[in-house]
C-alpha cells in the first residue's frame, strides 16, 4: 500500500505513514476474532462463533467499500484533504515565471513540501526563492483580523503571486480564513481563479493590470443592426489563463454604449455562466429603438476591469 501510494504520488509522507494503521488494525482484529473462536468449547458453539465472525467481517467490508465509487468520483461528502492540491502544484511548477511568487496557505504547506521537495523554497525553473510559506492564523476573535492582514500583506508585497489554498469545503474543513484572505485580496488588487480541483483553488493575484492573466475575444458572427436594432448572439472566448466567474466578483457583463458617452450603457446583459480557459460563452441580445450611429460593445468584469482596459479594443457596431 505504501509503495503504491508513493509511486502514484497521491499522498504526502505524513498521510502515507498513517496507512500502517490499516495493516495493524486488520492484523490484531483477526487475531482477536480468531482467539474468540478458538476459545469456545464444543463444535456447535465454535460453528456459531465462526458464522458471527464471518458476518461481522462481511458487514465491515461492505460498509467500508460500498461507497468507494463515490469517493473515486470526488463526491462532495467523501472528500478528504490530500490529492486535490497535486494538479495545482504541478501547474505552478510548469507555468510560474521569473519574478512571480507562490503563496502556500498554511494547510497546504505539507503537500507543497512533499510535491516540490523538502527544504526547497524554489518552485519551477526559478533561480531564486519564490515560495511564501503561509503561517497558521489565529482563531482568537480579538486577533483574527490582524492575523489575516499579516498574511495578506505578505502577498500584496510581491510583484504577483499564485495563491494556493487547500480543501476549502466548509462542511469538512470548517476553515473560515481562505474566504477572508480572498476577500481582502480582491479589495487590494485583482484576484482571479486559475484552477480548482474539488474545492481546492489556485488564484493569481496582482496589483498591476499589465500582469493580469485574463484575456478574451468578443465576437458576434451574425448580428442585425438595421432600423435601430441590435439583435443577435455575442460570443465571448476565454483566451487567457484564468476562469471567468458566473456570478459575483469577476463575473462578466456585456455592455453596449455610444463612444464618449459617460452615462450608463444602452445595453447591459450578464453572461451568467462560467467560462474556462479556451472555452466560450454566449448571450442573445435583442434591443430596438436605438438612434442610428456607432456603438461600442465591451465586456466588464465585476469589481475588476473591462476587456478594453486589458488591451482589447471594443467591438464596433454600426446601427442604421
Amino acid at each position: 500500500m505504501l509503495a503504491v501510494a508513493s509511486a502514484l504520488g497521491l499522498y504526502p509522507m505524513v498521510d502515507r505513514l498513517w496507512l500502517f494503521l490499516y495493516l495493524w488494525v486488520f492484523i490484531f482484529a483477526f487475531v482477536f476474532l480468531s482467539a474468540i473462536r478458538l476459545g469456545t468449547t464444543g463444535a456447535k458453539a465454535e460453528r456459531l462463533v465462526t458464522r458471527i465472525v464471518t458476518l461481522l467481517i462481511a458487514v465491515v467490508l461492505i460498509l467500508s467499500f460500498r461507497n468507494f465509487p463515490d469517493y473515486g468520483a470526488g463526491a462532495e461528502w467523501t472528500l478528504v484533504p490530500g490529492n486535490q492540491a497535486n494538479p495545482l502544484i504541478a501547474y505552478v511548477q510548469k507555468n510560474i515565471q521569473p519574478g512571480e511568487t507562490l503563496y502556500s496557505y498554511a494547510a497546504a504547506n505539507l503537500i507543497v513540501e512533499y510535491k516540490n521537495g523538502y527544504n526547497n523554497d524554489t518552485i519551477g525553473n526559478g533561480s531564486t526563492d519564490n515560495i511564501i510559506w503561509g503561517t497558521p492564523l489565529s482563531s482568537n476573535p480579538s486577533t483574527t483580523s490582524a492575523s489575516v492582514s499579516a498574511e495578506v500583506s505578505r502577498i500584496t508585497n510581491t510583484a504577483g503571486a499564485y495563491v494556493l489554498f487547500y480543501h476549502c469545503y466548509p462542511p469538512l474543513s470548517g476553515d473560515p480564513f481562505p474566504d477572508m484572505i480572498t476577500t481582502d485580496l480582491q479589495k487590494a488588487g485583482y484576484m482571479d481563479l486559475v484552477l480548482e480541483d474539488y474545492y481546492t483553488p489556485l488564484y493569481w493575484f496582482t496589483q498591476d493590470m499589465a500582469k493580469v492573466k485574463a484575456a478574451a475575444h468578443l465576437d458576434a458572427p451574425s448580428l442585425m443592426t438595421t432600423q435601430g436594432t441590435i439583435s443577435g448572439t455575442f460570443v465571448l472566448t476565454n483566451t487567457g489563463k484564468t476562469v471567468f466567474s458566473a456570478d459575483g466578483y469577476g463575473s462578466m457583463t456585456l455592455t453596449i454604449s455610444r463612444p464618449g458617452d459617460d452615462g450608463p450603457p444602452v445595453v447591459s446583459v450578464p453572461f451568467g455562466q462560467e467560462i474556462l480557459p479556451g472555452g466560450t460563452g454566449q448571450i442573445d441580445v435583442d434591443v430596438d429603438g436605438l438612434a442610428p450611429g456607432t456603438y461600442d460593445a465591451d465586456v466588464v468584469f465585476q469589481d475588476e476591469y473591462s476587456l478594453s482596459q486589458l488591451g482589447t479594443a471594443p467591438m464596433t457596431i454600426e446601427v442604421t
